[in-house]
């Protein structure tokens, strides 16, 4: 079974509010999918988010640092 973590789970594990989770896989910056209404992240895909290395969107077209609907998350 491949390690999966909760919304809550990711946002504990990366030290950042829960809602920020959801924007960057509404993003396209983190792995996850929903099951009903809870989303699900592959913990390898956080662990390489929080480590740097995933410095693109899942669809390539926007580096790790942009906020493209000006939410202020990493300003």
């Amino acid at each position: 079974m491949i390690p999966c973590l909760t919304l809550q789970e990711t946002a504990r594990y990366l030290g950042v509010e829960e809602r920020h989770v959801y924007y960057l896989a509404e993003m396209g910056y983190l792995e996850g999918w929903k099951i009903r209404s809870e989303w699900r992240f592959y913990k390898g895909a956080v662990e390489r988010y929080a480590g740097g290395t995933d410095i693109k969107r899942i669809n390539g077209k926007s580096s790790r640092y942009s906020d493209d609907k000006g939410y202020g998350f990493f300003s």
